[in-house]
């Protein structure tokens, strides 16, 4: 669609599928993705509340916002916005390997029971933003990519899938 918006209610999505839209928001509640699924949108937001998503999600925006609230990340995913933000609030740890992203805007995770494996990966650009982690850091570095990164890394329990958190100018947040 050019300028329209999705809305997906109550569906399982069983074959690959990719959804794109320029200027319209994305709605998605009570879905079951159980194939390779990628969402777009060029200046939206987009919702995804209380679904299930299997292996090979990818949700990106350029300018608007990306939420996922109440939902089961069961194979990997990715979330992406340009100069939105991108929020997570989940249960559990997922387990697989997440990435979220952001250029000019924050990235949160916020995940109720923290008791999982994982690795959490912190990148923010060292001259920007702010990293908050209520856990230690098992290491420390910088790296060079065009501009100079900060790289904070958090190993729990036996490592686990990686949760990869970044943003070039905004926040990262990791809540418990």
């Amino acid at each position: 669609t050019a300028s329209g918006d999705y809305e997906f209610e109550d569906l399982t999505i069983t074959e690959d599928t990719r959804f794109s839209t320029a200027s319209g928001d994305y709605i998605l509640k009570n879905l079951v993705i159980e194939a390779d699924c990628e969402f777009s949108t060029a200046s939206g937001d987009i919702k995804i509340i209380n679904c299930k998503c299997g292996d090979g999600v990818e949700f990106s925006t350029a300018s608007g916002d990306v939420i996922v609230r109440n939902s089961e990340l069961l194979g990997e995913a990715e979330f992406s916005s340009a100069s939105g933000d991108v929020s997570l609030y989940l249960e559990t740890v997922p387990e697989n390997d997440l990435a979220a992203s952001s250029a000019s805007g924050d990235v949160l995770l916020d995940i109720e029971d923290f008791s999982g494996n994982c690795t959490l990966v912190l990148i923010k650009r060292q001259d920007k933003g702010r990293i908050t982690c209520p856990f230690e850091y098992t290491d420390e570095e910088t790296f060079k990519d065009y501009h100079v990164y900060e790289k904070k890394t958090i190993q729990r329990g036996s490592g686990g899938p990686v949760l990869e958190l970044r943003t070039a100018s905004g926040k990262v947040k990791v809540k418990k």
